[in-house]
C-alpha cells in the first residue's frame, strides 16, 4: 500500500493526492489488470471449466471494475462511473451468488474468495440503487459473515465490521437502529444513528465519517493498533466512501428523502442522488447465469442465501 506522506491543508488537497498516487492502479480508462481478467474470464467459459474457476475470474473482472469507477468519480465523470458501478455490481453479485452455493460452510469463505471489504461495498451498491432482494440478499449475508466471526479474517477494523453489521440487522428487520442497537464498538459511526431525525446532526456526523475515511486512506497517523490494515488503506475502497452511500440508501429505505450538499470530497451529490441501477449483461454473463441454473437449479432462481439465520 501507499502513502501521501505529506500534510494537508483541506480535505480536497487530500483526495487529489490520493488521487494522483493511485494513478496507475486506478486509471479512468480499464486497467491492464481488468482486461487480462476479462480474457481469463471468457477462457474459462470456453474451455467449459468448472463454474467456480469461472465465477472466481468474473470476480476479479468486478474487483478492477470497482476501482475504475472510484478514479472516474474522483476525476468528476459522474455517468461513466455508474456504467461501470452497474458492470461491477453484476458481476460481482454473480460471483457472490455461485459461490454462496457452491462453499458455504462457516469455515469455508477465505480471503481469497470474499474480500469482506469488497463484499460490503456490494452491499453498499445494493442498498443505494438495488432491488429489495439484492437488497435483503446481502444483508443476510453480512449477518451471517459476521456472526460466524468469519468478516474478522479478512477485516481487524472492529467500528467498519460492526457499522456493516447495523446494517445488515436494519435491513433484516425493517428497523431503524435504536440505541441498544448502537455501543461504543460503531465508534464515528454511532453518531449516524443516534441523530439521525437532526438534520444538522446528520450533516456533522456525516462529514466526521467522511473525514474519518480521508485520514485513513492518506495514511495520517493511526489512532488505533489495527489502523494500519483497516480497509479504507486496500487498493478497492480507498478513494470511495461506499460505506456512507450505504448509510444513505438504509436512511432513504426506513426513513424518507435525504439531500443534503455538503462540502468534503468524499460526500459528493451522486452519493444522495444516484440513478436507478442497470443490469449489465453480456453474453459471457448470460452464459454464466446458464450455468449456474443449470448446475444449482430452483435455488439458484430464488436467489435466497443458503444460510438463512435471522436477528432477533
Amino acid at each position: 500500500m501507499m502513502s501521501i506522506n505529506k500534510s494537508y491543508a483541506t480535505p480536497d488537497l487530500a483526495y487529489d493526492a490520493l488521487l494522483s498516487a493511485y494513478w496507475d492502479e486506478a486509471p479512468s480508462v480499464p486497467s491492464a489488470r481488468q482486461h487480462a481478467s476479462e480474457a481469463r474470464f471468457k477462457s474459462f467459459l470456453a474451455e467449459a471449466s468448472t463454474i467456480d474457476n469461472a465465477a472466481i475470474a468474473i470476480g476479479s473482472v468486478a474487483d478492477e471494475e470497482m476501482l475504475l469507477a472510484q478514479n472516474l468519480f474522483g476525476r468528476g465523470k459522474i455517468t461513466e462511473a455508474w456504467t461501470v458501478i452497474d458492470q461491477c455490481q453484476t458481476h460481482g453479485q454473480l460471483m457472490d451468488e455461485i459461490i454462496d452455493h457452491l462453499v458455504w460452510r462457516p469455515t469455508s469463505y477465505s480471503e481469497i474468495i470474499l474480500r469482506f471489504s469488497t463484499f460490503c461495498a456490494r452491499f453498499a451498491l445494493a442498498l443505494a440503487r438495488g432491488e429489495d432482494r439484492d437488497i435483503r440478499w446481502y444483508a443476510q449475508q453480512v449477518y451471517n459473515l459476521v456472526q460466524s466471526n468469519l468478516a474478522d479474517e479478512s477485516c481487524e477494523a472492529t467500528e467498519y465490521v460492526e457499522f456493516y453489521y447495523v446494517l445488515a440487522v436494519a435491513v433484516l428487520t425493517d428497523t431503524w437502529p435504536g440505541e441498544e442497537r448502537v455501543d461504543e464498538r460503531l465508534g464515528v459511526y454511532r453518531d449516524l444513528f443516534l441523530d439521525a431525525d437532526e438534520p444538522e446532526s446528520v450533516r456533522a456526523a456525516l462529514v466526521n465519517c467522511a473525514q474519518y475515511h480521508l485520514d485513513l486512506a492518506a495514511y495520517i497517523t493511526p489512532k488505533h493498533e489495527n489502523d494500519a490494515s483497516h480497509p479504507f488503506r486496500t487498493r478497492y475502497t480507498t478513494l470511495f466512501a461506499f460505506e456512507l452511500l450505504a448509510w444513505i440508501g438504509l436512511f432513504k429505505r426506513l426513513k424518507g428523502p435525504l439531500l443534503l450538499k455538503l462540502e468534503h470530497p468524499l460526500l459528493p451529490i451522486a452519493l444522495f442522488d444516484p440513478p436507478p441501477y442497470q443490469s449489465a449483461s453480456s453474453p459471457e454473463v448470460l452464459r454464466l447465469k446458464e450455468l449456474a441454473i443449470g448446475e444449482f437449479g430452483d435455488s439458484f432462481l430464488i436467489g435466497l442465501p443458503l444460510k438463512y439465520d435471522r436477528p432477533d
